[in-house]
């Protein structure tokens, strides 16, 4: 049977202590000429993930900046809101021994931890009923914002069942998280054993003794020159209509979906139940590339991703170019998906964009690349390598998808009371 909990302020579970409640500083003490490359981290917006666990790379400010903005500091277990941009979010802040502080966009709570356990509140903010709290005083005209930050954070309800069930519930979906963080770092390693493999055999040469000189630069003997015009042509992408997107059919597989430099954005992408073309239509193990970037910085032209196990199709949209290859194969596929994650590409790419409103990468230039063609045996030992160190990602992927679903099924019912601590539990272990 579901419970009612009481509910309160927040600004009644906030801590005894000065700026419990604070907003980030203003913009003019934190311009970009006080970061440094390293010191006390800032936490900004893209920081907040959608587990527990901080993500993305962090800018630093010097010890004597932050002690200058100690109202803006962060301690273990701080909850973190944007109220400019991404509004509706909630991040924590690690208990990890780093120092950190909150950007000019943030504004954070501290809890009083006698009325309201932080993880049991980070979770409440992140259930739907949290973030419509979040979003209740925000404006989406222009950039989405708050117009009175820490006062619309203060006269937010939240749900304060006994300290006890909120331990309850914290300890519950946090093993969800846990494992959910541990798997996708368990990714990052194997992603970075392909790379040194990569690196070692098609770069630093490891094993080659006798080498010749090209018009590319130096290779081992047995290798020959050739440029991606050789392996490849291109089927560009088109538009597609607004109507049909978020109906049943193949991911749009556009910008969103390439992490910048090189990689498949695992869930940020939405279905279309439009026309879809067969020379429009990508499948599991597929290459597709990003020659043009939405921002001025050109960090996602040139970007390319593969289509992981989990999308069972995909289409195509304006902004994205599937490779096509002249001689199917799945040797040829991997060696070149990872050429094109290496820094020599990316540097290959900052040195040909061209553009200013929209920076771009000509066909011509993406399809000129040099590719060193290592002899066929190289290219079948790496391929079997790289196969099952991919393989084992797909299914750690796999399983954070079922992980993060089965966390936001039992969410709503633990903080609702609808479902006992106990059999959430059972759940949990089950599935862990």
């Amino acid at each position: 049977m579901s419970k009612i909990w009481p509910q309160i302020r927040v600004e009644q579970i906030q801590a005894d202590t000065p700026s419990a409640i604070a907003i980030g500083p203003f913009g003019s003490r934190m311009k970009a000429d006080v970061y440094t490359l390293e010191g006390v981290r800032v936490i900004r917006g893209s920081n907040i993930s959608d587990t527990r666990r901080l993500q993305g790379d962090f800018v630093f400010v010097s010890e004597e900046t932050a002690n200058n903005l100690r109202a803006s500091g962060l301690q273990p277990n701080d909850l973190v809101f944007p109220h400019r941009g991404a509004i509706g979010e909630v991040g924590l802040v690690p208990d990890d021994g780093h120092r950190y502080m909150m950007s000019t966009s943030l504004m954070k709570l501290t809890c009083n931890q006698r009325v309201a356990d932080p993880k049991f509140i980070f979770y409440f903010f992140r259930s739907a009923t949290g973030r419509n709290e979040l979003l209740k005083n925000a404006s989406t005209v222009g950039t989405p914002g708050i117009a009175t930050p820490l006062t619309s954070l203060k006269s937010l309800w939240v749900p304060v069942p006994p300290l006890a069930v909120q331990l309850s519930i914290a300890r519950i979906l946090g093993a969800l998280d846990d494992k959910i963080d541990l798997n996708r770092r368990t990714s990052e390693t194997l992603e970075a054993m392909i790379r040194a493999l990569f690196q070692a055999s098609f770069v630093d040469f490891v094993g080659s003794t006798e080498f010749v000189h090209t018009e590319h630069g130096r290779m081992p003997r047995r290798w020959s020159a050739s440029t991606l015009r050789d392996h490849v042509t291109l089927q560009r992408g088109t538009t597609y209509s607004g109507n049909f997107v978020g109906l049943p059919g193949p991911a749009l597989l556009g910008l969103g979906s390439i992490e910048p430099g090189g990689g498949f954005r695992d869930g940020h992408y939405k279905t279309y139940g439009g026309e879809c073309p067969e020379k429009l239509t990508l499948y599991p193990g597929d290459l597709f590339v990003a020659l043009k970037g939405a921002t001025k910085d050109g960090t996602m032209v040139g970007s390319i991703a593969r289509v992981p196990s989990s999308v069972a199709s995909g289409r195509l949209t304006q902004d994205t170019v599937k490779l096509q290859f002249l001689k199917p194969g799945n040797r040829i596929n991997r060696y070149i998906y990872w050429l094109l994650r290496m820094p020599q590409y990316r540097a290959y790419c900052a040195g040909r964009i061209t553009g200013s409103a929209q920076v771009g990468l000509s066909r011509d230039d993406f399809l000129n690349y040099p590719v060193p063609l290592p002899p066929d045996d190289t290219l079948a030992a790496f391929a079997e390598n790289e196969s099952s160190l991919s393989q084992h990602q797909d299914l750690l992927t796999a399983e954070c998808k079922s992980l993060a679903a089965l966390r936001d099924t039992l969410l709503p019912k633990l903080l609702s009371g609808e479902l006992r601590a106990l059999e959430a539990e059972r759940a949990v272990e089950a599935a862990l």
